[in-house]
């Protein structure tokens, strides 16, 4: 019923048409890049062995030969009455279980019934249940890694799902506007996601050219994200709502002398930062900036190694601004975040600066709520303008192909 209605919210005929990357992508935990939807079969197993095995001990109260599961293996007769189905079950669970390789010495999952019995004659593990399944989830990454080595896309996608910071707009309650994503935003943020098309097309109808730089979209569906030549706007309102979320976090931390784009540095070394805040240890400066790991110059990259594309683009910024860090003493820390939502590296160490001041206010919340907070906060701006942002854009192409065929043809210089 879950696949269902996923299926039915993304305008998919059925959970089996979707491509195996998303099938994938969708049991993964929210964390590691995935809508934490899992596997409903494995679930089943091992809620099944553990359930087998906690009844164990009571089952050797008895005589050995009343055991349930040993009197339960099937007989030479499969028609015979008496013959209980519980052991032909569990082998079956069981095998089940190994073939995902999850536990290939069988540390923790026994090989057979009777080996089953054996092990846990005394009682089983503590959260049992619980063990089993992260080692199922956790076999399911690694071999969703493994199949992601083959699509450079697929696997920055996945890199950059699973950063720090990432995975909020999915566990956040919509407690406030802020925190709040409209069914458009939400469906255009599952298909980046999975990698599916932000916009499903019809069988006869093809994305068309790009409005701003004429590059067919027929391949790489999700161009908007990084057009370098489309106008500004989508991409401005993005970073624009990211800084005054900063600022407004800093007011809540205290730190009322946060200003918005400081002028102080501009006339001696040309560079405005985003946000100029005051701590006990002096002026911190914050630039906002974001990245799509994805894009054609960054995917190889980003494939190999998380936040990639993030660590390339803060080297920039720390390039850009060493001459004001020089001549004021100031503090600087880029902070840049990627499509999916995920932040670099001294992003999160802003984050937890600002979080741990906070904390410290007499009859502050504590040091991890304002962080989820601001976490889920920026999460959920990401998100909604990605949506803004690609719909927005596919609007004018669809215009532009509509009612100038003639450009439609001309693709960077050269007929298509």
């Amino acid at each position: 019923m879950i696949r269902d209605t996923l299926c039915t919210k993304l305008d998919i005929p059925s959970f089996s048409s979707l491509p195996q990357h998303a099938q994938m992508t969708i049991a993964l935990p929210v964390n590691k890049g995935g809508l934490g939807i899992p596997l409903t079969e494995t679930s089943l197993d091992a809620g099944y062995v553990s359930a087998c095995a906690a009844s164990v001990q009571d089952n050797h109260m008895d005589d050995q030969a009343r055991h349930l599961f040993l009197h339960g293996v099937p007989p030479d007769n499969p028609d015979d009455p008496g013959h209980l189905p519980t052991a032909s079950h569990l082998t079956s669970a069981l095998a089940r279980l190994a073939a995902t390789g999850m536990d290939n010495n069988h540390e923790v999952l026994p090989p057979s019934v009777a080996s089953m019995v054996e092990k846990f004659q005394h009682g089983v593990p503590r959260r049992f249940q619980h063990l089993l399944v992260m080692l199922v989830q956790k076999q399911h990454y690694i071999n969703v890694q493994h199949l992601s080595a083959q699509n450079p896309s697929w696997a920055a996608r996945l890199r950059s799902a699973s950063a720090p910071g990432a995975h909020h707009w999915l566990t956040t309650l919509p407690t406030t506007r802020d925190l709040t994503m409209m069914d458009f935003h939400s469906k255009i943020a599952v298909r980046l996601l999975l990698g599916l098309p932000p916009h499903p097309a019809g069988a006869n109808q093809l994305p068309p050219p790009c409005f701003f730089c004429r590059r067919p979209m027929r391949d790489d569906p999700w161009h908007p994200l990084h057009c370098l030549f489309q106008a500004s706007h989508g991409k401005s309102d993005q970073h624009n709502q990211i800084r005054d979320k900063l600022h407004e976090f800093c007011e809540k931390a205290g730190l009322g002398n946060a200003r918005i784009e400081p002028r102080d540095y501009l006339s001696v070394c040309g560079v405005r930062p985003d946000l100029s805040v005051c701590f006990d240890s002096g002026v911190h400066t914050v630039d906002v900036s974001g990245t799509d790991p994805c894009a054609p110059s960054l995917v190889t990259a980003a494939a190999r190694r998380t936040l990639s594309a993030a660590s390339a683009r803060e080297q920039t910024k720390i390039t850009q601004y060493g001459p004001m860090v020089t001549a004021f003493g100031v503090q600087f820390s880029p902070f840049v975040f990627e499509t999916h939502g995920g932040l670099g590296e001294k992003a999160m160490e802003f984050v937890d600066k600002l979080s741990l001041h906070a904390a410290a206010r007499p009859g502050a919340s504590s040091r991890g709520n304002f962080r989820f907070h601001l976490l889920s906060s920026l999460s959920v701006i990401i998100q909604r303008a990605n949506a803004q942002l690609v719909a927005h854009h596919y609007v004018q192409s669809y215009a532009a192909s509509r009612y100038h065929p003639g450009r439609v043809l001309q693709v960077g210089g050269t007929s298509a």
